[in-house]
């Protein structure tokens, strides 16, 4: 027997704090499509942003896709990004930077080591330099 899930449920799903976009995706996609009334694309664009976390959120709300799967593939993609600085951000002078910026340089995301100083705490000063001084 199939679920019936009603326009208000659907409207009140949220990604939960720690759950990741893929899955808020898969549910909320499984919750449409046993919804009783049925959704045009807007619409469920619509109303999956107003779910998303707030960080994503912001930034889906400038983006305009033009499909649903378009829209899973952009936030998709915006999650690992961030996932990505963030892991990158505080492993700056870890021992694993050099691989992380190869690994960055392979997809394109940056072209040189240049690209990396405004990541450094300091704000991309070399280590030798004193800013007290």
């Amino acid at each position: 027997m199939r679920l019936v899930v009603s326009m208000i449920k659907l409207t009140k799903a949220r990604q939960g704090e720690d759950e990741l976009v893929v899955d808020f995706i898969d549910r909320w996609r499984s919750l449409s499509l046993n919804c009783k009334d049925r959704l045009n694309e807007t619409s469920s664009i619509e109303m999956y942003i107003q779910g998303i976390n707030w960080g994503l959120h912001y930034i889906l709300q400038g983006l305009n896709p033009n499909t649903f799967e378009e829209l899973a593939t952009r936030t998709h993609n915006m999650e690992l990004n961030m996932t990505l600085r963030e892991d990158q951000q505080s492993s700056v002078y870890g021992p694993h930077e050099d691989e992380d910026i190869e690994k960055l340089q392979s997809e394109g995301k940056f072209s040189s080591e240049d690209d990396f100083e405004g990541l450094a705490p300091n704000g991309g000063d070399s280590m030798e330099a004193n800013p007290c001084e």
